[in-house]
């Protein structure tokens, strides 16, 4: 069986290759279906909870963010009560197109998970959860910015 750190990337490149391909038609680039999804569901956000939700840097949340609001998909706009928060909308334009994606997303489910029973995919969902806890937890108490290792230091090149 493959391990942990072996399965992982190949699902995530699996499933990124095949959203991409599917969401090319709607206009939208890599990472934007997944913004526009956080979006849809806390509409008004600010860009620092993309940046918590996704773990990304700030710089690559603006860019994202100014070209979904060149193409129509959402609006920023400051808040009356905080010159220096700006928050997050999402447009008419970007919520239609939502309403489609989620439907793309149930299919790309159902075909990832095809024959796990309604447990096993409730058991996988969880344990996945809970490996993403474990390793937000790890973050949040990491250094910044971890020096690189020499592979030299170590002979298994891990």
């Amino acid at each position: 069986m493959a391990s942990f750190h072996e399965i992982l990337p190949k699902l995530f490149f699996a499933q990124r290759k095949a959203l991409i391909d599917r969401t090319i038609v709607y206009g939208l680039s890599y990472g934007q279906p997944k913004m526009l999804d956080y979006l849809y569901r806390h509409d008004g956000c600010m860009q620092k909870d993309f940046c918590r939700e996704f773990s990304l840097e700030p710089p690559t949340v603006s860019s994202v963010l100014q070209k979904m609001e060149k193409n129509g998909l959402i609006s920023r706009r400051r808040d009356p009560g905080s010159a220096r928060t700006v928050n997050v909308f999402i447009t008419d334009k970007g919520r239609g197109i939502q309403r489609e994606l989620r439907a793309l997303y149930q299919e790309m489910e159902d075909i990832a998970l095809a024959g796990l029973s309604p447990a096993e995919r409730e058991a996988l969902c969880g344990a996945m959860s809970r490996v993403h806890d474990n390793l937000a937890r790890f973050l949040e108490g990491a250094p910044e910015k971890s020096p690189p290792r020499d592979r030299q230091d170590d002979e298994t090149g891990r």
